[in-house]
Parts: structure tokens; C-alpha cells; sequence
């Protein structure tokens, strides 16, 4: 059952992310910290309870992670960008 949420939660933030990169406003952030931080903790909380794919966790997590970053940081760059040509 947790693995159904882990990946619910992941793919919906990948779209989420994904929509935040078209449309970076303020607002949008906050959705975004949370999804990313509730898929690295359904991720944690997979690993404590399936130890046997430590490995394939690490991996497919930090990919996640680092993706996520960059998208998030990518939206920052641009909604900065925005609002002083804006100005």
C-alpha cells in the first residue's frame, strides 16, 4: 500500500513540477517544497519498511531529488526573470 502512495505522490509531483517550470508564480512554491519533501519521505519510509531495495531506492530517489531541484530552481530563475522585465 505505501508503494502505491510513494509512486502517486511522486508522479503527481513530477506533473505538478512540470507545470510550475510553464507557470512559475509565487504561490505555486510552497505545493512544490511539500510534494517534493512528502515523496522523499514516503521514500524514506519505504526503505525503513523494504530494506532489501536499499540500492534501487538511493538511486531512483537521488535522480528524483536532484530533478526536482533543478525544476524547482529552473522556476525560480524564471519567475525572477519575469518579474523584472515586468518592472
Amino acid at each position: 500500500m505505501i508503494i502505491l502512495l510513494h509512486i502517486s505522490i511522486a508522479l503527481g509531483s513530477a506533473a505538478y513540477l512540470a507545470v510550475l517550470l510553464f507557470r512559475p508564480t509565487r504561490m505555486r512554491f510552497a505545493p512544490a517544497y511539500i510534494s517534493a519533501a512528502a515523496t522523499l519521505g514516503t521514500g524514506v519510509l519505504l526503505m525503513i519498511i523494504q530494506p532489501s531495495t536499499i540500492s534501487h531506492v538511493c538511486v531512483s530517489g537521488s535522480v528524483y531529488l536532484m530533478t526536482a531541484i533543478a525544476a524547482i530552481s529552473f522556476a525560480s530563475y524564471r519567475r525572477a526573470k519575469l518579474a523584472s522585465l515586468q518592472s
